[in-house]
């Protein structure tokens, strides 16, 4: 009876350490998955970048990048400003994006103000993803006589 009951209290010792081994697995493995999941957001930040401003016929615009990361349909910001001219353009139709590995985005929507008046914003969106690159120019032609308006940014 001594042996069964020594038998026994071993067996229930070795269950007992097998569980709290486990238990502190299972515990650990919950205490590093919130670690885990911040790494993972703080890769997905979008960089802020800079405003840029280009004057000229009358006209000036303001150029603002929402979205230039690889990977994702380029957004930028633009403001359209004069007080003598009508902006009667499609914003689309005039500009152009291009990076210094030789990629261009001709493709674009304008979702912001018609055609027309003194003043117009809006979002020009990309249609194609952006390739890596390191560079990146925003062209913008033939607005109130001026050639060209172009708008860079480092990636």
């Amino acid at each position: 009876m001594k042996n069964n009951t020594t038998f026994l209290l071993i067996i229930g010792c070795i269950a007992m350490i097998i569980f709290a081994i486990l238990f502190a697995m299972k515990l650990q493995k919950n205490i590093k998955l919130p670690v885990q999941q911040e790494s993972n957001t703080a890769k997905t930040v979008q960089p802020q970048f800079e405003t840029q401003e280009a004057d000229g016929g009358n006209v000036t615009v303001i150029a603002t990048p929402e979205v230039l990361q690889v990977g994702k349909q380029p957004r930028i910001k633009l403001i359209f400003d004069t007080h003598t001219e009508e902006l009667d353009f499609d914003v689309s139709k005039v500009s152009i994006l291009l990076d210094d590995a030789g990629n261009t985005y001709s493709e674009s929507i304008w979702e912001g103000s018609p055609p027309g008046g003194h003043h117009r914003n809006g979002k020009l969106i990309f249609d194609k993803q952006l390739k890596e690159a390191s560079k990146i120019k925003l062209v913008i032609t033939d607005v109130s006589g001026i050639k060209e308006r172009v708008f860079e940014w480092k990636l």
